[in-house]
């Protein structure tokens, strides 16, 4: 599954996407040397607080949610938002949405 990920994130980053990664695993982790060397730049690895809400965040535009799981779970449950179409409540707006994800982030940092 790590595999299969890291290669449609380089793929997105020989794209152009600005693709940069915030996780509490290890660089030296299984496939982690995969990793587009742009990718492995802009990164994170080995935080020490967790990111409460796992997510890829595309741009300004997509937000993939993944539900909480364990490890030995055989899918996991994940949910698309469209930042450009999304209904929000009333007095928030996208860049509300987006300042959110990026506290989680700091939080983590």
């Amino acid at each position: 599954m790590r595999k299969e990920i890291i290669r449609l994130l380089n793929n997105l980053d020989a794209k152009g996407v600005d693709v940069s990664i915030y996780t509490q695993a290890d660089k030296e982790e299984e496939n982690i040397c995969y990793l587009n060397k742009s990718i492995l730049e802009k990164s994170f690895f080995n935080l020490q607080n967790r990111i409460a809400i796992h997510y890829i965040q595309v741009d300004n535009d997509f937000i993939l949610l993944e539900f909480p799981h364990t490890e030995i779970y055989d899918f996991r449950l994940t949910w698309l938002l469209d930042l450009n179409n999304i209904n929000l409540k009333k007095n928030v707006n996208k860049n509300d949405l987006i300042d959110y994800f990026n506290l989680l982030i700091n939080r983590a940092r």
